[in-house]
């Protein structure tokens, strides 16, 4: 339980019919905010004696490009799940993240609406 949500990490929740493993963590980048959508992969909990650290390990959509995020005409935000951000740094401050839901598009099934 982080902020309110219970999160799984996407292979366990390929095994239920509910989805707690979509995240999305506000950001920044050179023009402006940038929301960054993606999936929970493990959970790392760091001790530092009675200090305690939670981490995410996330796989992240490349929401950089127009073909990898977009708003649909209702102004829903809609992800590429097949166009995958390269990253050296999967991990973010579990404290930072909000969780979210995919809902594959049924025209075509390479985009999700969160």
């Amino acid at each position: 339980m982080i902020n309110g949500w219970k999160f799984n990490i996407k292979e366990r929740d390929m095994l239920l019919q509910t989805q707690n493993s979509g995240v999305c963590v506000n950001g920044e980048d050179e023009i402006g905010d940038k929301d960054y959508f993606g999936v929970l992969t493990d959970i790392v909990r760091l001790s530092y004696g009675k200090y305690h650290v939670v981490l995410f390990k996330c796989d992240w959509w490349d929401v950089h490009t127009a073909r990898g995020i977009k708003k649909d005409r209702h102004g829903f935000t809609m992800i590429n799940t097949t166009r995958k951000l390269l990253v050296d740094e999967p991990y973010v401050l579990a404290s930072q993240v909000e969780q979210v839901y995919y809902v594959k598009d049924t025209i075509d099934p390479r985009w999700c609406w969160n």
